[in-house]
């Protein structure tokens, strides 16, 4: 290599060192953004993660697509809980209890509607 090369080669090198710094610069403001928005937001920053920090136009559309998406699954959570389960099943109403019926339930049935039993019980001593 001749002098003039090297020359050439180190501020070739130096001037792609710098671009490097720079890139790594704006990346880290970027991202320092990007978490900022996230929080006023109200979302997390680590999902500044997921965000294009190419630019800050690009940091903006990217937290605009992120946030959108954030709401729509809240809400979705949301009316999924809202909408709950199965309704509560009510208690079986009592239909006439008769000797025969009462001979025929297990202990948990007479358990169950043992006032009702005390009401036929004591008409049929009558």
């Amino acid at each position: 290599m001749t002098e003039k090369q090297k020359r050439e080669y180190e501020a070739s090198k130096r001037t792609a060192d710098l671009d490097k710094r720079e890139a790594d610069l704006n990346r880290r403001e970027l991202l320092a953004n990007a978490k900022d928005i996230l929080i006023k937001k109200g979302m997390s920053p680590d999902l500044a993660e997921f965000i294009n920090l190419t630019d800050a136009d690009s940091v903006n559309s990217s937290i605009e697509a992120l946030a959108k998406a954030f709401q729509s699954d809240v809400q979705s959570g949301i009316e999924e809980r809202i909408k709950g389960g199965n309704p509560i099943q009510k208690a079986p109403e009592t239909e006439n209890i008769t000797m025969d019926s009462i001979k025929n339930m297990s202990t948990k049935e007479i358990n169950d509607n043992w006032n009702a039993i005390q009401e036929v019980l004591k008409n049929q001593k009558k």
